[in-house]
């Protein structure tokens, strides 16, 4: 339906064709848009022509509803819909919201959507009288098309950011969980007890212990020779480590790929003592492959479907810098496929064999996460050692980074990991 916004009409007023008369048991309606609603009155007209409702303009002193934006209209029983209004937690202060431009590849696809699309931040959200401030998309004006504003809470919502657990619960109780996600952040130990529980994926989990005394470390080294450090909430390869055992001692290596040598096992000691705070890393089986000195593994990105199904929406190979031990900052990029065949020398048969395998098992890692909560965009890095063993690395449950597809050579990935993701919110806003 179509929907003409009248201003001089009574807020709790709504105007519909006399036709649909017949559809209405009362003169009550329930008008919602985002998660807003309102008990309005129906007054019928046969001036108003048909497939078309007439609304007040200013339906609440607490938010816009921008007029000019094209929305879907739902009427069911004795409630109207009105959107979809989609929102976007990306970080926790509007100061990070500052470059906004780099957020119009994500409505690439918006004549498919519609409605109100917004993205906001953490401090924006005002619980008290329900709405939030951010910036909505307008694609009707050419030279800024992101415009500040108060929305109402929105009917789905994808969120990437840490937020306090109140706020978070707020959200919950009025938008509901089913409508928004990532619902909650698990750090890397916690993670790995979860999913050492689920037979489909403990087979594919590298050995990892939680480092809670130097013995740890040294038992991981004398069982694998070479481990890694990792901080239990580190993100981007923050604060990762390698340590290998070799013939003369130990070798240990930072991130940018300085290597310090420990002859002795004291010298580790006093080293790992002074450096780290023992119980907030874990020590984790090296399963990673080389290739002309550059770490390679692999990010697969597992979104949900309009019909709330997990499919993989890009399988991209990342190759490392020369001698760091982390691909967080890659040299380069490259379909997975190809990187396959390159890495083992695969007919293109075979190497699609690999990637089914690879997908298939992050299907099923997708379904173990439901367990979990809401989730519906995680990004799972990937390693293949010498032998074709597959390994899970790491699950990216509250955010990953969706640029990561932009770098490969054509953008048909990336725009279809950014249309997903908000073809995905539109089903869950209703429409």
């Amino acid at each position: 339906m179509k929907i003409i916004w009248q201003e001089q009409l009574n807020p709790n007023t709504i105007i519909i064709p006399s036709r649909l008369q017949k559809d209405f048991e009362s003169e009550d309606i329930q008008v919602h848009i985002g998660s807003w609603k309102r008990e309005m009155r129906i007054e019928f007209s046969k001036e108003v022509p048909r497939d078309t409702i007439i609304l007040p303009e200013i339906l609440d002193e607490n938010f816009i509803l921008p007029s000019h934006l094209h929305y879907e209209v739902k009427l069911e029983d004795s409630n109207l819909y009105i959107g979809p209004v989609i929102g976007l937690l990306l970080s926790n202060t509007m100061e990070e919201l500052d470059r906004i431009e780099e957020m119009d590849h994500y409505v690439n696809c918006y004549q498919d959507i519609n409605g109100l699309v917004y993205v906001c931040s953490v401090d924006g959200i005002n619980i008290n009288n329900q709405t939030i401030s951010g910036y909505y998309y307008d694609p009707s004006n050419q030279k800024s098309q992101w415009k500040n504003g108060t929305f109402p809470y929105p009917a789905s919502f994808y969120r990437r950011c840490f937020i306090p657990e109140e706020i978070m619960e707020a959200l919950q109780n009025v938008v509901g969980k089913n409508h928004m996600f990532n619902e909650k952040y698990y750090h890397k130990w916690k993670l790995y007890e979860l999913l050492k529980q689920h037979e489909q994926i403990r087979d594919y989990l590298p050995d990892t212990i939680l480092f809670t005394k130097i013995a740890d470390l040294f038992h991981m080294l004398d069982k694998y020779t070479s481990v890694y450090l990792k901080p239990i909430g580190g993100t981007y390869g923050d604060g990762i480590v390698k340590m290998v055992k070799t013939n003369k001692g130990y070798h240990y290596i930072n991130k940018s790929g300085k290597l310090l040598p420990l002859l002795t096992k004291k010298d580790v000691v006093k080293y790992i003592i002074k450096n780290y705070r023992i119980g907030s890393y874990i020590v984790q089986q090296d399963v990673g492959y080389q290739m002309e000195k550059k770490n390679i593994d692999f990010r697969i990105v597992m979104q949900k479907n309009r019909k709330k199904k997990w499919i993989c929406t890009a399988f991209i190979a990342r190759y490392g810098r020369k001698n760091k031990i982390y691909t967080n900052d890659p040299s380069e990029v490259h379909q997975g496929r190809l990187a396959l065949q390159d890495m083992f020398q695969l007919a293109e048969e075979e190497a699609m064999l690999t990637e089914y395998e690879i997908i298939s098992i992050c299907v099923e890692l997708g379904k173990v996460f439901d367990q979990f909560g809401h989730y519906a965009d995680i990004g799972i890095d990937i390693a293949i050692d010498k032998n074709m063993n597959i390994w899970i690395l790491e699950v990216n449950h509250l955010y990953h980074d969706h640029d990561m597809a932009a770098y490969l050579e054509n953008l048909e990935t990336y725009e279809s990991v950014l249309s997903t993701l908000l073809h995905y919110l539109k089903t869950l806003a209703g429409y």
